[in-house]
């Protein structure tokens, strides 16, 4: 008997001690959560890398006072009381990860998140927007500027109306000031996509020799490859500054690759993805820049891409970026310091916008694809400064 009751009173230790415990972690939370409610935001959107737009307001209504409570993320902020008028609460917050993937803040008392305060927030980045534009015709983008502009002006009249109340007011100005940011990104690209592309390599003019244009014979891989030179090479000396030749978008990056890397080359029963994977390797370390224009830049046989340089950043025009290395190719004592840079132009086909995958883009067609290199000399300086 003495044993059942030495184990009746262990089961009740543990269960008042959970029951402790779940008390002492959530029933404040949810005494709390039942008398607050979000009623409003200045705007659904955040834009992460604008010192002027990566911050919003919220207001909550409650019965408690909330004065000691802040706003919270998952990624990188800072939050202010702002005050209070009855029973509204106002919080300002302002998002510091310009990487940011969680779109929802909260308000949290004592490192606890209150659950009925969670508020979802469109993210936008600079790099997100790039997308949505460059990916477009200018057609559709000069379409989508007078949409803005439109919307542009209904918001200024609407702020003129001396009927709108304060608040309002302030939503109206918070979308004003995102319009604004949104209409200059977009005339930045079309802009940019009606300027030349400058020279990859500062002091070297593009090439023009025939044999290191586009189109030119590489019969020494013919085996294993298209065999064909898809762009340009530039000849300079070793760690010679690389510079982005227009304003772009970084999309990808290979770095710390070796000679015996060269093994990875496959050269039998080839398919085209095999000659054109082959073709990749061959180019060593790269960048790859997603251009205002749609195109993408190839960059190969670089040396030195910092580690500051991420996928996903926003370069301009002139930016130096990496440095002049070698091919190795036919082999490692072939040391012929140049630059090997090829423009890809986007088939700009609609279904696809946004889904392009690393073989898509490897598969376009360069520019200057097919033309004799009498007609390449002759028309380079439609292209380039």
């Amino acid at each position: 008997m003495k044993a059942y009751y030495k184990i009746f009173l262990l089961y009740l230790s543990v269960v008042l001690f959970v029951s402790f415990w779940v008390y002492s972690v959530f029933s404040t939370d949810l005494f709390f959560d039942a008398k607050i409610n979000l009623k409003n935001s200045l705007s659904k959107n955040l834009f992460l890398d604008d010192n002027k737009l990566n911050w919003n307001t919220v207001f909550y209504s409650s019965t408690n006072n909330l004065s000691k409570y802040k706003i919270n993320s998952f990624c990188k902020n800072i939050s202010k009381f702002i005050g209070r008028k009855d029973d509204i609460y106002i919080f300002e917050f302002k998002i510091l990860d310009k990487n940011c993937k969680t779109n929802f803040v909260y308000l949290e008392r004592d490192k606890k998140a209150i659950k009925k305060s969670f508020i979802k927030f469109n993210l936008f980045t600079k790099s997100k927007l790039f997308d949505f534009y460059a990916d477009r015709d200018n057609l559709s983008l000069n379409k989508l500027n007078s949409d803005l502009e439109k919307l542009l002006e209904k918001n200024k009249k609407l702020l003129e109306d001396k009927n709108v109340i304060s608040f309002k007011k302030l939503k109206i100005q918070r979308k004003i000031e995102e319009l604004k940011y949104q209409k200059n990104f977009l005339e930045k690209i079309l802009k940019q996509r009606q300027k030349k592309f400058i020279t990859p390599v500062s002091w070297y003019k593009i090439n023009h020799n025939k044999n290191k244009i586009p189109n030119a014979w590489r019969p020494y891989r013919a085996s294993y490859t298209d065999w064909i030179h898809h762009g340009w090479d530039v000849m300079a000396p070793l760690n010679t500054p690389v510079q982005a030749l227009a304003y772009g978008k970084i999309i990808r990056i290979v770095r710390d690759f070796k000679f015996s890397d060269l093994e990875k080359v496959k050269r039998k029963n080839l398919n085209k993805n095999d000659k054109t994977i082959n073709l990749d390797i061959l180019r060593w370390n790269q960048v790859w820049l997603k251009t205002a224009s749609w195109d993408v830049v190839f960059y190969a046989h670089l040396r030195n891409i910092p580690k500051s340089l991420k996928i996903w950043d926003i370069v301009e025009a002139g930016t130096k970026l990496w440095e002049v290395w070698i091919s190795w190719v036919p082999d490692k004592h072939y040391t012929d310091y140049h630059l090997h840079f090829a423009i890809m132009k986007n088939p700009k086909i609609k279904r696809k916008v946004w889904k392009y995958d690393f073989l898509d883009i490897m598969n376009w067609d360069w520019y200057f694809k097919n033309k004799s290199s009498k007609y390449i000399l002759e028309n380079e300086d439609n292209i380039f400064e």
